[in-house]
């Protein structure tokens, strides 16, 4: 039997929720750009989409986002393609981007998200992005 999707649950994170994973700007710190690729839409060529996270799901990661880490920067809905059980499917997603702490408890509140996230809206592998950069 296929698993169900069930509404994100901020709970999953809220653990490792604390002031150690919010980036520090200034003086050339180092920090991690994150960015949590979470998906909308997908569908086969020729077939409907199925709706993967709702929009409440959507809300509800914007708002925990926010306030974990003081802000974050929503980008335009990208689409592409992926290979699912050996079928080409064409996907969108939500890009969520976040300046965090280059640290071990953000490392872990990440690990958390995606897990939550896959859990969630059922899903094999949800992207992370982690780049390192320097915030003046």
């Amino acid at each position: 039997m296929a698993k169900l999707r069930r509404p994100f649950n901020p709970e999953a994170v809220a653990r490792f929720a604390d002031g150690r994973i919010k980036a520090v700007v200034g003086l050339g710190s180092v920090a991690w750009r994150c960015t949590v690729l979470v998906p909308v839409t997908e569908s086969r060529p020729g077939e409907e989409a199925e709706r993967i996270a709702t929009d409440v799901d959507l809300e509800i990661i914007e708002r925990l986002l926010t306030n974990d880490f003081d802000g974050l920067t929503i980008l335009p809905d990208p689409f592409g393609y992926g290979l699912r059980e050996g079928q080409i499917e064409l996907n969108t997603h939500r890009p969520f981007v976040i300046y965090a702490s280059a640290t071990t408890p953000s490392g872990l509140y990440f690990q958390a998200l995606r897990k939550e996230l896959e859990d969630s809206l059922v899903q094999e592998c949800v992207l992370v992005e982690r780049h390192e950069v320097r915030l003046h």
